[in-house]
C-alpha cells in the first residue's frame, strides 16, 4: 500500500486506511482537549464536556446514534477545531476558540440521527452552525446582541427529534423540517451538495460556504445563487464523467477521500485551490471554469489530502525546514516539505493528463476538428510540464539529508514513476513548450531568489 501511494495512486483501499487513521486522530485530539480543559478550570472545560457528553451518551444509544457520531466526526472541520483547541489550550491554558463548537457537533449529529437531545449551542454573528448539516438565522431582539449587532457570546437550546429540531433563545425560535440535510425553511439554510454518477461510480460532496473551521483564513464567497450553484454542479458532472472514464483510479480516490468543497472567490486569472491538512476531506476551489480544469484540481488535491494523512502515520522528512528551495509551479522559495507536497500532487496531476493525452476524440471537421486537437495538444503539454516539473523537485529532495529511510523510500518510487512516464512517446512540440517554460520560470526565480538557493 505504501509503494502503491508513492507512485502516485493507491486506489480507494488506501484512501480507506488513511480515513481511519484520520479518524483515530480526531478521537485523540478530542480527547486531549477535554483533558487540558479540565485542566483549564470550568469556564473552559464546561461547554467541552457537554459537547463530549452528548455525542459518548448518542454514540451508545442506538446504532442510528453510534453511526451519526461517527460520521459528524469525520465532518473535516471537527478535526480542525480540535487541533486549534488543543494548541490554545496547551500554549496558554486559555479559553478555545469557540468552546461551544463541539456542542454544535454533537447536536448536528442528533439531529441526523432524528433522536431526541436537548443541548445549548453556541451563536454566532446572529447564527447557529450544524456542521455538516447547515446554519440557522436568528433574529435576535436588541438584549441579545453585542456592541456591533452580532450575538458573539450568547447561546440558544436546540432539542432534536425524529419529526422536527426546534432552535430557540429567548426572542427567536426556528423549526428544522424532518429532512434537514437537504430542506430548507424560512430561517434554515442547508449546505447545498454535489452529486455526481458516472459508470456506477457516485461523487457525493457538500458546498459549505458557511463553516467557520475549514479553511478559517481563506476568504469566502457569499452564498451561492441558483445560477452559481447550477454551474458548479454541471461543471461537477461533466468533471466527474471525464475522470471515471479517464483516471479511474484517481475518481475512486476522489470520491473515498473528498467529501466538502469550500467555494473561494473567483480570481481574474486562473483558479485557486487548496487542501488543509488538518481537515482531512475537505478541499477549496474558486468556481470551475471547465471540466478538464477541474478534474486535473481534483487530481492535485486529493493528492495533498493522501499525503497529509500518510505523514500522520510515516514520517517522511526530519530536521529544521527553511523557505529555500525552488518549486517549479511556485513563484516564491519552498521548504522541503512545500516542495514535496508540490511534486506529489504534480505527480497524481501528470498522471491525469497522460490518460486524457491520447484519448481526447477527435471529433467533426473545421472548427470542431481544430478545436480538439488544440485540447489535445494542451494535454501532452501539461503532461510533459508536470513530468519535468515534478523530476526537478524529486531530484532536489533526493540530493537532500532531510529524508527520513521511509521518505528516502517513497520519493524514489516517485522518481522511477516519472522515469518511466518520460520514456513514453511525446510530440515533441509538447517537450519543446514544457521546457522552455519551466526554464523560463527557473531562471525568473533564480534572479529573485537565487542568493538564498541551495
Amino acid at each position: 500500500m505504501f509503494a502503491a501511494l508513492a507512485a502516485g495512486g493507491g486506489d480507494r483501499s488506501a484512501v480507506r486506511h488513511l480515513a481511519a487513521a484520520q479518524r483515530s486522530k480526531r478521537l485523540l485530539l478530542i480527547r486531549a482537549v477535554l483533558d487540558q480543559a479540565e485542566a483549564a478550570g470550568e469556564e473552559v472545560h464546561g461547554p467541552v464536556f457537554r459537547g463530549y457528553q452528548g455525542l459518548a451518551r448518542l454514540h451508545g444509544v442506538s446504532p442510528a446514534g453510534a453511526a451519526a457520531v461517527e460520521g459528524i466526526l469525520a465532518y473535516p472541520s471537527v478535526g480542525a477545531w480540535a487541533a486549534s483547541a488543543l494548541r490554545t489550550l496547551v500554549r496558554s491554558g486559555r479559553l478555545p476558540p469557540e468552546p461551544g463548537f463541539l456542542e454544535s457537533v454533537a447536536a448536528a449529529a442528533a439531529v441526523r440521527a432524528g433522536i431526541p437531545q436537548t443541548l445549548t449551542v453556541p451563536v454566532v454573528d446572529g447564527r447557529v452552525q450544524l456542521p455538516s448539516l447547515g446554519s440557522a438565522e436568528l433574529s435576535l431582539g436588541p438584549a441579545e446582541l453585542g456592541s456591533a449587532g452580532l450575538d458573539r457570546s450568547r447561546s440558544a437550546l436546540i432539542r432534536s427529534g425524529p419529526r422536527r429540531t426546534v432552535i430557540t433563545t429567548a426572542r427567536a425560535r426556528v423549526i428544522l423540517p424532518a429532512c434537514a440535510v437537504n430542506r430548507g425553511g424560512t430561517d434554515w439554510a442547508p449546505l447545498p451538495s454535489l452529486h455526481s454518477l458516472a459508470q456506477g461510480l457516485r461523487l457525493a460532496m457538500v458546498l459549505d460556504d458557511t463553516d467557520r473551521w475549514i479553511f478559517p483564513d481563506r476568504e469566502r464567497v457569499g452564498k451561492l445563487g441558483p445560477a452559481d450553484l447550477g454551474t458548479w454542479r454541471r461543471t461537477f458532472d461533466s468533471a466527474w464523467s471525464l475522470l471515471v472514464r479517464r483516471h479511474s483510479v484517481a475518481a475512486r480516490e476522489i470520491a473515498a477521500a473528498l467529501s466538502v468543497v469550500v467555494p473561494l472567490p473567483t480570481p481574474t486569472d486562473g483558479n485557486l485551490s487548496a487542501t488543509s491538512l488538518e481537515a482531512f476531506g475537505a478541499i477549496a476551489i474558486s468556481q470551475p471554469r471547465g471540466r478538464h480544469q477541474l478534474a486535473a484540481t481534483l487530481v492535485h488535491e486529493v493528492q495533498h489530502a493522501k499525503l497529509g494523512a500518510l505523514l500522520d502515520v510515516v514520517p517522511l522528512l526530519e530536521g529544521p525546514d527553511p523557505a529555500r528551495w525552488y518549486a517549479p509551479w511556485r513563484d516564491d522559495p519552498r521548504p522541503l516539505s512545500g516542495l514535496l507536497q508540490g511534486a506529489y500532487a504534480h505527480l497524481g496531476v501528470a498522471g491525469f493528463w497522460r490518460q486524457v493525452r491520447w484519448s481526447e476524440p477527435q471529433t467533426g471537421t473545421g472548427a470542431g476538428a481544430a478545436s480538439s486537437t488544440h485540447r489535445q495538444s494542451c494535454a501532452h503539454t501539461e503532461f510533459a510540464r508536470c513530468c519535468v516539473g515534478t523530476a526537478d523537485a524529486i531530484a532536489t529532495l533526493r540530493s537532500s539529508d532531510a529524508l527520513t529511510p521511509a521518505g528516502r523510500r517513497f520519493v524514489t518510487v516517485m522518481a522511477e514513476t516519472v522515469q518511466a512516464w518520460q520514456r513514453e512517446p511525446l510530440p515533441q512540440v509538447a517537450a519543446v513548450l514544457a521546457r522552455k517554460a519551466i526554464r523560463e520560470h527557473r531562471k525568473t526565480w533564480l534572479a529573485r531568489y537565487g542568493r538564498i538557493a541551495l
